[in-house]
């Protein structure tokens, strides 16, 4: 197991810098971000991919990385009336 620094970016935005095991699971992330990262922002494949937030557990940090880097989307959720 590795131990990498990455630099998460959110909308292709510096977010932040995390020391994290390239064996972690992306749910493992999402844990050690709790309180900078929202229910609407998703890991991205290195394809540019969303991975969906049950997905995550079936994900590692290695399997996105790329160039040190892994990119997160925010989604703005769309409401409607009734």
């Amino acid at each position: 197991m590795s131990r990498v620094t990455v630099r998460l970016l959110l909308n292709g935005e510096y977010f932040a810098n995390k020391p994290l095991n390239s064996q972690d699971s992306l749910k493992t992330v999402r844990e050690k971000l709790k309180g900078k990262m929202s229910d609407s922002q998703h890991f991205l494949t290195r394809k540019g991919d969303r991975i969906d937030v049950n997905d995550e557990e079936e994900y590692i940090v290695e399997d996105i990385i790329n160039n040190e880097e892994i990119n997160l989307k925010e989604e703005k959720r769309k409401y409607t009336r009734s």
